[in-house]
């Protein structure tokens, strides 16, 4: 099934988030309040919770049955909440907490510099992790997912098993031997993974008293 965040939205005093979920159509969240309203489709669920510090560049994901919210924080871990009773169900301490991607029964979740690891959705305890340094993020394709510097290659986990299904080297995602890369989306089609994203072209320019490196748009494609 999707359970997806398609699209986040910054507005005045926190953001907006969209789904592609059975249940959830969106989650207001605001700035250092920890207050989050999430609206189903055919009624809303207020939360005072306050979780502070939650990411709003990953988001804040859901489960697949609509009954529990996952914060991730950079500083304080990961948080599971109820979301009917808005109670705290379990508190996973951490720090670096980046995308965290729902399962049925169990979450991946990217530890920033430090690991990738499968987490119980019950109860948050670690069934299995891959350690890596380089890891930035994790970007879901079906029961895989694509992680982004693990073991500083583009990998391919089955999440199921947590192993490494392929790995593909760093120039995989610098078609112009560039360095400064960003990952828009990931996909999966005709058996290839589409990759939106932008680089830099290694140049600086001072714009508005700030120094800045250009980037442009690309869209990579490479076969499984």
């Amino acid at each position: 099934m999707n359970n997806d965040i398609i699209r986040i939205e910054k507005v005045d005093g926190g953001f907006w988030q969209y789904f592609d979920h059975p249940l959830v159509d969106r989650i207001w969240c605001g700035y250092d309040t920890g207050d989050c309203c999430v609206y189903y489709h055919d009624h809303c669920r207020e939360l005072h919770i306050g979780c502070e510090g939650y990411l709003f560049q990953y988001g804040t994901p859901v489960s697949n049955d609509g009954k529990l919210l996952f914060m991730g924080s950079w500083y304080k871990g990961l948080y599971c909440y109820i979301i009917e009773t808005g109670k705290l169900l379990w508190h996973m301490k951490s720090t670096r907490i980046t995308k965290v991607i729902v399962y049925d029964s169990y979450l991946t979740v990217a530890r920033y510099g430090y690991y990738l690891a499968k987490i119980d959705i019950a109860t948050g305890e670690i069934i299995a992790k891959i350690n890596s340094k380089g890891l930035e993020a994790q970007y879901k394709l079906d029961h895989r997912v694509c992680a982004k510097y693990l073991k500083r290659k583009l990998c391919i986990v089955n999440t199921e098993t947590m192993q490494i299904e392929k790995a593909f080297p760093y120039s995989a995602l610098h078609p112009n031997s560039q360095y400064d890369f960003l990952i828009k989306s990931v996909r999966l089609e005709d058996n290839k993974i589409i990759i939106h994203g932008s680089e830099g072209n290694n140049t600086i320019e001072i714009y508005e008293g700030f120094l800045i490196s250009p980037m442009k748009a690309y869209c990579l494609e490479i076969p499984l």
